[in-house]
């Protein structure tokens, strides 16, 4: 069992993604990292490219994607898209709502009939953000064209898919840097009300992998914060024991958490394989207790600002 420090709760908050340098991303790296993110004609082509070619020069992810999935941007109609990439097999025509008196479907900028696969292009084949999409066929706000996509059951990419993309890609990379920049210089005031709230946001896949290693070279050259984080977050539980015996309880439906219990305990590292179960499993406590995620962040604001008052160091 390992239960997280009150910095890793996340907040309701949406955070923008953190992007690296792009020649960080290499393809090797996409694939050995974050496998599961990648749609799997993408992961299959990028598989075959290393092995092929290990010590070769490879395409950025981006390029790779683009490669992958141009043949969408020709194809003439729906059922050509989908005898040409399976994967799209399970989406509907939304021609199937031409009797619809929905609001959603009155300003589109594309006939019913075509709107399925143009979604497909622009999306897959074009790599264009939602937002961007629904502008342009005309939905009035985004909630119109989530109700599109889950009636004619579109797939979307994983989340962060799209960040892994545009990090890989120095040039996009550079561009959306850039734009931040220059967003930042025209509102400041927004920039540290940002920055105030990703403090206690989630991050990216990418952001966190970058920041757990500067973390663990912090701990080596500074071991005594490693306690005093200990000694704050024993704090906490100790005041919280219904949580705590909650988690015991929903333990008994993870019993591969119990393998973990005996590296917890002894303060092992987890692996990779383990710390995936780990987080999973309080991915699913917190959302089925959101009252104790509640509880629980506030404990720790309690008991920092008590021992700020003290002048407590932790």
């Amino acid at each position: 069992m390992q239960i997280n420090p009150c910095y890793n709760i996340p907040s309701s908050g949406i955070t923008p993604p953190s992007f690296s340098a792009a020649k960080d991303i290499t393809l090797k790296y996409a694939v050995s990292k974050y496998p599961y993110m990648l749609p799997q004609r993408v992961y299959m082509a990028a598989k075959k490219i290393i092995e092929t070619h290990p010590k070769g020069k490879h395409p950025t992810l981006y390029d790779l994607h683009i490669e992958t999935y141009k043949g969408l941007l020709s194809c003439k109609n729906l059922d050509e898209a989908r005898n040409m990439f399976p994967e799209f097999r399970e989406v509907l025509d939304a021609s199937i709502f031409k009797h619809s008196r929905s609001k959603h479907l009155k300003n589109l900028t594309v006939p019913l009939e075509d709107l399925s696969l143009t979604i497909l292009q622009r999306y897959y084949g074009k790599l264009k953000p939602q937002h961007e999409i629904a502008r342009e066929l005309g939905f009035v706000n985004k909630n119109g064209f989530d109700w599109l996509k889950d009636k004619i059951r579109f797939v979307t990419f994983k989340k962060n898919y799209l960040t892994l993309l545009y990090s890989s890609d120095e040039t996009k990379n550079k561009i959306i840097a850039q734009k931040t920049r220059n967003f930042n210089q025209r509102y400041p005031e927004r920039m540290y009300a940002h920055n105030k709230q990703a403090a206690q946001s989630n991050k990216s896949e990418i952001y966190r992998k970058n920041q757990s290693q500067r973390i663990k070279q912090y701990d080596l050259q500074n071991p005594e914060r490693k306690e005093k984080i200990g000694k704050f977050t024993r704090e906490v539980w100790s005041r919280l024991p219904h949580i705590k015996l909650a988690i015991s309880k929903e333990m008994a439906h993870f019993p591969e958490m119990g393998k973990l219990i005996p590296k917890y305990i002894n303060h092992e590292p987890y692996n990779d394989t383990e710390k995936h179960i780990n987080k999973k499993f309080f991915k699913y406590f917190w959302k089925k207790y959101p009252e104790y995620k509640k509880e629980f962040a506030q404990m720790c604001k309690k008991v920092s600002q008590e021992r700020k008052n003290k002048k407590i160091e932790i």
